[in-house]
């Protein structure tokens, strides 16, 4: 999992240079944190579409990749922290990038938990209708940092009903540690097709 695009609207040319690093190739899973500021911040079209442009322009000849870019087999919008104390501009700024990631890659996964979803959008506010992978099911990275690899404990909320991921523990080696609970969940799917490149 790298990081691709940061919270100040720009792409992370350092986590997509670790993409290149690791070999991912076509293979990766990749997360946005989103530019929350209510001034200050592009577009969330124009910051999922400079994340786009830059994995589309990286083509190392060491990966044996075609011209068409990178593209990731899951992307994830990051939600934490405290966003603006007004829900409904939080819940628009998500809506547009809900949408232009599912009309960009084809599907959109989330990190979060209950209680960020519920002080940043309510605790009744669903995701939007665009969200989700290709069959339309919105998938969860569950923070829940319990030390435990299972999913006691979680219920619906947001209409998410499928916990994709569980991230158990931080700060272990510096570094979030996380765990995918195999036998019961199914990652995410998205179709891979070439986009046309915007310059940002």
């Amino acid at each position: 999992m790298a990081r691709v695009g940061t919270s100040d609207g720009q792409a992370d040319q350092v986590g997509i240079q670790n993409i290149i690093n690791s070999g991912w190739g076509w293979n990766g899973w990749v997360y946005l944190d989103p530019c929350t500021n209510t001034t200050g911040c592009p577009s969330p079209a124009e910051h999922v579409q400079r994340v786009n442009y830059s994995l589309n322009l990286a083509q190392p000849q060491e990966l044996n990749k075609t011209n068409y870019g990178m593209f990731p087999n899951a992307f994830f919008i990051n939600i934490q922290g405290q966003w603006s104390s007004n829900r409904m501009v939080n819940q628009q700024i998500l809506t547009e990038y809900v949408q232009a990631a599912a009309a960009t890659f084809e599907g959109t996964s989330f990190i979060t938990d209950y209680t960020t979803w519920s002080t940043n959008f309510g605790p009744y506010w669903t995701v939007p209708a665009s969200a989700g992978d290709a069959s339309g099911v919105p998938f969860i990275w569950w923070r829940k940092y319990d030390g435990r690899t299972d999913t006691n404990g979680f219920s619906p909320f947001g209409n998410f009903t499928m916990v994709l991921l569980k991230q158990y523990a931080q700060n272990v080696n510096n570094r979030a540690v996380s765990h995918f609970i195999h036998w019961t969940l199914h990652p995410p799917e998205t179709v891979h097709q070439q986009r046309t490149l915007h310059p940002p």
